[in-house]
């Protein structure tokens, strides 16, 4: 009976080591590939916020529904803050003018206006000009899309 004791017992430590090893070979293992240095995403040196000076007074004439035109001029300052001013043509004597602070979009690329009234006014930012965006703020497309540009002057 104190051989199968032993036995036992030789069996049990055996059986602890390789427990133990397969556990320290893990833990190893693990902490190897847990671990990753923090990575952070590079600037975008190619956005319209950073490469295009896009300060400045842009003058255009847009489409209307029931006018002739609207005549745009929309100058922006580099401290965010814009006077935008719209005459409709054909329609009302005096300009309609609003003022009021922007903010660049995550990616760089378009602006957004809020007026004092609470208007959103969306544009996409190039160089030299400026792109009406829809009320989404996407770019307007197909064959309409160039009557929606303010040029800078």
């Amino acid at each position: 009976m104190n051989l199968i004791k032993k036995e036992f017992r030789v069996f049990e430590a055996f059986r602890f080591m390789i427990m133990l090893g397969t556990l320290v070979w893990g833990v190893i293992l693990l902490s190897a590939c847990g671990h990753q240095p923090n990575q952070t995403n590079p600037v975008d040196y190619h956005t319209s916020q950073i490469s295009v000076d896009w300060a400045g007074t842009y003058t255009g004439s847009l489409p209307c529904a029931d006018c002739e035109a609207i005549h745009w001029r929309l100058t922006l300052n580099n401290d965010r803050s814009f006077i935008l001013q719209r005459n409709y043509l054909g329609k009302l004597d005096d300009a309609i003018r609003d003022d009021g602070r922007f903010s660049w979009a995550d990616d760089g690329q378009r602006i957004i206006l809020i007026t004092k009234r609470g208007e959103s006014i969306g544009f996409f930012v190039g160089e030299n000009r400026i792109w009406l965006l829809d009320q989404e703020n996407r770019r307007i497309t197909g064959g309409l899309a160039d009557l929606y540009t303010l040029i800078k002057e």
